[in-house]
């Protein structure tokens, strides 16, 4: 089955549970949230309003923490800008290279040839714009017996 990027599990493609404990978990989900919003404001808004609409947004939330009252603020204001699909756009690219730099991470601390080429077909698929879900999560499987194996040595 094909899907997007946004119908991939991160905590699951990358055994996050396994490696970290919840309150990292955690902590690593929100600032990538904290992330897409950021993008959002700073870089795709600009965008899409005119400057005096965006200068005046943008002193009004550079310093709030509330990213609710924004969203509610654009999405009245210019309904079809469609922020919640530009927001899953960008929290794709987010999720995307947060991934990839993981897995390359992770390339790098084993040298295990055939982990390495798990690894390495995991990167590319997950690049794709469209991801085949079962074989990521075949591979990951694939990656996590030998990464336990070798552990277990």
């Amino acid at each position: 089955m094909y899907v997007s990027m946004f119908e991939i599990d991160l905590v699951e493609i990358l055994d996050l549970n396994k490696s970290m404990p919840v309150g990292e978990i955690e902590t690593v989900l929100d600032n990538l949230s904290k992330e897409t919003y950021f993008r959002f404001l700073f870089e795709e808004l600009p965008k899409l309003i005119d400057k005096k609409d965006y200068d005046g947004i943008s002193q009004r939330h550079k310093t709030s923490d509330d990213m609710d009252k924004l969203m509610d603020e654009l999405n009245t204001r210019w309904p079809d800008l469609h922020i919640e699909f530009r927001l899953q756009q960008i929290s794709s690219k987010i999720k995307r290279e947060f991934i990839v730099n993981y897995l390359e991470e992770m390339k790098k601390e084993y040298e295990d040839k055939s982990l390495q080429t798990n690894i390495g077909k995991l990167i590319t698929e997950i690049k794709k714009e469209q991801i085949n879900k079962s074989l990521c999560y075949s591979l990951k499987d694939e990656i996590g017996k030998k990464i336990n194996k070798i552990n277990k040595k």
